[in-house]
């Protein structure tokens, strides 16, 4: 595929997934993750988060300028209104866009990559004393594939009456287009009673940037919550990084911006692992929130690289 064909992912990504940001407000400063109470109470708490309504935003009247000189109003002809308005605004546009386009510029900047060199993947991250996960310009004589997967089952205990566990899938391709989806079970104990939901995601994913040691990704999808009241479900935009630096080390982190229902959601999970061949034990952090709501904890898992 053609230079202009990434591009034009690129530049979706940026004003897509920063479209869904703004819309869902999730950093906002009255719902930022750590400007609220550090844990919910219970897990019923999440559906109706999702539920709520969110608060209707007050109308503002716009105000109309009146005055002749003003570059909105020019009586002259031909109009002779000052051009440093135009320009600044030309200025501002141009700093909006490179502000947009840096979570993915950069990191190709910093990976150096080169879109023309064709990618392939090894039997797993540091086969054969690889330097990473990735086939680029080092000299590798044994089989690779121009696709990969990692499966991962993990469990949070958030504490002594709730415990979630969840299982996530990352295809990969040396198009550089993937799939990344996550299922997770929520399961709380107490003296009223259990309770119990579903929560996930699925997500068409883009790899933007990559060397062989790094890979960063971005993509857009949706997110659902299921529990005994219904289903409900909205947009995401998801952005992580996986970072090979020696063997057999390995560092991840994703983050998810988005909503569910009338509720915004924000989601990051960072965890370092170690590859046993094919097989990677990992532990972290995950951090979870829709609107007010959030339960977060410790993560540790297995995952399958293939």
């Amino acid at each position: 595929m053609g230079h202009d064909f990434y591009r034009r992912i690129l530049l979706a990504l940026s004003v897509l997934g920063c479209g869904v940001a703004s819309a869902t407000s999730p950093v906002a400063a009255a719902d930022f993750p750590f400007s609220i109470r550090a844990e919910s109470d219970h897990l019923s708490e999440l559906g109706s988060a999702a539920r709520e309504s969110k608060p209707k935003k007050e109308k503002h009247e716009k105000r109309e300028r009146h005055s002749g000189s003003s570059c909105t109003r020019c009586n002259a002809s031909p109009c002779t209104c000052d051009s440093s308005s135009s320009l600044f605004g030309d200025l501002s546009g141009q700093a909006l866009l490179a502000a947009l386009a840096a979570p993915f510029t950069v990191p190709i900047a910093v990976l150096g990559d080169q879109y023309e060199i064709e990618t392939r993947f090894p039997a797993y991250p540091y086969a054969d004393d690889l330097p990473g996960s990735l086939v680029l310009t080092t000299p590798y004589q044994e089989t690779t594939r121009d696709w990969a997967a990692n499966l991962q089952f993990f469990a949070i205990p958030e504490t002594s009456d709730l415990n979630r566990y969840g299982g996530r899938l990352v295809l990969d391709s040396a198009s550089r287009l993937g799939i990344d989806t996550e299922s997770n079970y929520w399961m709380e104990s107490s003296s009223a009673g259990s309770d119990h939901l579903w929560t996930g995601d699925a997500n068409l994913i883009f790899r933007f940037a990559q060397s062989e040691h790094a890979q960063m990704r971005a993509g857009l999808g949706i997110n659902w919550l299921s529990d005994r009241v219904g289903t409900d479900a909205g947009m995401n935009f998801t952005y992580g990084l996986e970072w090979f630096p020696r063997k057999p080390w390995t560092i991840s982190t994703v983050f998810d911006v988005g909503s569910i229902g009338r509720g915004t959601l924000f989601h990051n999970r960072t965890t370092a692992g170690v590859m046993l061949g094919p097989v990677e034990a990992f532990a972290g952090y995950d951090y979870f929130q829709i609107g007010s709501t959030n339960f977060h904890g410790p993560v540790a898992g297995l995952g399958l690289r293939f």
